[in-house]
């Protein structure tokens, strides 16, 4: 069982206490963030068998609730409906920062879940939940080139703010979301009125200062708890393999395709896919994996043809 422990720093006047050990103990990781008094779970779930999907199966979640703030749903809806648009909004501002820090050949299926569970209008509970869902990973045997934080510089009376809270944001001529690592920025989002182009350099470069802070912060928690990163299988796959496929089953694929009656459509490309898997699924390859991988892209070119 992991040993709890606590780590606390303060951040331009706020105070920041991550907690590890005490909850999610059967995720991959699991960090909890308090930001003054916004809280977030940040719970990240890892499979250890590579993917056969064409793609990397990242799924980032902002996950929040009426409690969060207070409230109980009440009357005839007594249940919470969808995510809201906030939370989706949020979820797509995490996930932008973390993708990219991936190893390009990385095919596992990561699953980073931000459950919020209480919300400061003084501390923005979304820059919380991208420091958690940083240092879940960083800490984590996952592969993961951060860590990476976020902050929001505001602009109050000719004045640059770092964090403002949501009523200073509601008088400010900025709201500039900056994230980023301690070497470079690789995420931003903005909306101002009127702002000149030396204001907004000024905002970035200020921005990715106090990226570096907390950063550093996660830096000294991953030198404590962080696990040792595993390795990574590098799959060969052959390039030539589509334009092989289209060369030789396309006549048959369009024939099947113009067929009018949807029993016998169907019936034609399956005869087509069987006689591809015939060739195909005797081919030699470097291992199973690979092997489940460059059928499961027949079987996709198949079916979005």
């Amino acid at each position: 069982m992991n040993k709890e422990q606590r780590f606390t720093n303060n951040f331009n006047g706020k105070k920041i206490v991550i907690e590890y050990g005490s909850l999610a103990l059967l995720a991959t990781s699991s960090i909890l963030v308090r930001y003054e008094k916004s809280t977030v779970l940040s719970i990240v779930s890892f499979n250890e068998e590579p993917s056969t999907l064409d793609f990397f199966p990242l799924t980032v979640v902002f996950q929040e609730k009426l409690y969060s703030v207070g409230k109980i749903p009440g009357g005839f809806f007594k249940r919470e409906g969808k995510p809201s648009e906030y939370a989706t909004l949020a979820s797509r501002l995490i996930d932008r920062p973390l993708r990219p820090l991936f190893p390009n050949n990385i095919n596992h299926e990561i699953q980073v879940i931000n459950n919020v569970w209480a919300v400061d209008s003084n501390a923005d509970v979304r820059m919380a939940a991208l420091l958690g869902s940083s240092l879940a990973l960083c800490i984590s045997k996952i592969p993961f080139n951060g860590p990476v934080a976020g902050v929001i510089i505001g602009k109050i009376n000719g004045e640059l703010i770092c964090n403002p809270t949501s009523q200073q944001l509601e008088q400010s001529l900025l709201e500039l979301i900056v994230a980023g690592t301690k070497a470079s920025i690789n995420m931003v989002e903005a909306s101002g009125q009127e702002i000149s182009e030396e204001e907004m350099l000024a905002a970035i470069a200020m921005a990715h200062i106090e990226i570096k802070k907390l950063v550093a912060f996660q830096e000294e928690i991953i030198n404590i708890i962080g696990q040792e990163k595993m390795p990574i299988i590098e799959l060969e796959f052959d390039n030539k393999l589509v334009s092989n496929i289209t060369s030789q089953y396309e006549p048959q694929i369009i024939s099947a395709l113009n067929i009018k009656t949807k029993q016998e459509q169907k019936k034609a490309l399956k005869d087509v896919y069987n006689a591809l898997f015939a060739v195909y699924d005797n081919q030699q390859y470097v291992n199973e994996l690979e092997k489940k991988r460059l059928l499961n892209r027949l079987e996709l070119f198949i079916k979005l043809y």
